[in-house]
């Protein structure tokens, strides 16, 4: 008895042990992650000054001066402008042409199936430092350079590798007696693929938008290399902008990084939950 209640403590000491282990690293990855956040914060609230001689204290004296700054700077809106309308574009394509692809892919059988998602996965292993001169060059040769068609071409090309990879996943997950009685209904195949496949994988079409969504808002470098004409520059671009060649509006910059920041923030609030369940489902190599 003595030696199974020692074996007990013992366990259960090993387990309080795992646990105290697991709380620590998440309190300090979190800590980390949101450091940056309560940085970029801190400094929006301080002036100039106070930034340089206290860059990383509090500020003894919060104002929100930075902010109506931003609010009143044009170029800031139109960057922001910029930036959404890229953005919602290019997600929009992506969700297309992804999910047409995809369904094609899991669904139909035709030759070369597998070399065609191989080519489309082929995309996301490339590094984009290689991509970014025969992009360049393709751009310049259809007549599209500086404009916003261009980082919309470049960001469809870019992330719809993923998009199809994604979307094929989930249409390969819902049951063929589904397709196969939507079939026997009279349904060719864009009609089965509109009004009975496609009302399936709205969590898919959710993860494929959350994913494109965030890494088009964010992409700095394909912008800084299509885009030449300040009045086309997308957010991030146009942040980088307040590092002059003799000095930085430190406040400015803090604020206009949590303008950037924001709508990635929250979209990852309120739909981490549903985007990790749905990423689950993505790998879906059931069904035909």
């Amino acid at each position: 008895m003595e030696t199974a209640e020692i074996q007990s403590r013992s366990e259960i000491s090993k387990d309080n042990l795992a646990r105290w282990v697991q709380f620590s690293f998440l309190l300090l990855f979190s800590l980390i992650t949101t450091y940056p956040l309560f940085w970029m914060f801190t400094v929006a609230l301080k002036t100039n000054a106070e930034q340089v001689r206290n860059p990383l204290g509090l500020p003894r004296h919060p104002t929100l001066e930075s902010f109506t700054q931003l609010l009143q700077d044009q170029s800031i809106i139109q960057y922001t402008f910029n930036s959404a309308f890229i953005t919602l574009v290019s997600v929009v394509l992506v969700l297309i042409l992804g999910s047409l692809a995809g369904y094609s892919l899991a669904r139909m059988e035709f030759k070369g199936r597998g070399i065609i998602l191989f080519l489309f996965l082929t995309v996301q292993w490339i590094p984009l430092v290689v991509l970014v001169i025969p992009l360049l060059v393709t751009v310049q040769y259809l007549g599209l350079y500086g404009t916003r068609i261009s980082l919309i071409f470049a960001y469809v090309s870019a992330n719809l590798g993923l998009a199809v990879f994604l979307m094929r996943g989930f249409f390969r997950s819902i049951p063929q007696e589904l397709l196969d009685a939507a079939v026997l209904d009279g349904c060719d195949d864009f009609k089965a693929f509109l009004y009975v496949m496609l009302p399936q994988v709205r969590a898919g079409i959710a993860v494929v938008a959350i994913v494109s969504f965030i890494s088009i808002w964010n992409e700095y470098f394909i912008a800084l290399v299509l885009v030449a004409d300040k009045a086309q520059y997308t957010l991030p671009l146009g942040i980088s902008a307040f590092h002059g060649m003799y000095g930085t509006d430190w406040p400015k910059l803090g604020a206009a990084l949590l303008l950037a920041t924001l709508p990635t923030l929250v979209t990852y609030i309120f739909f981490a939950e549903n985007f990790i369940r749905s990423t689950s489902r993505s790998v879906g190599f059931g069904g035909r």
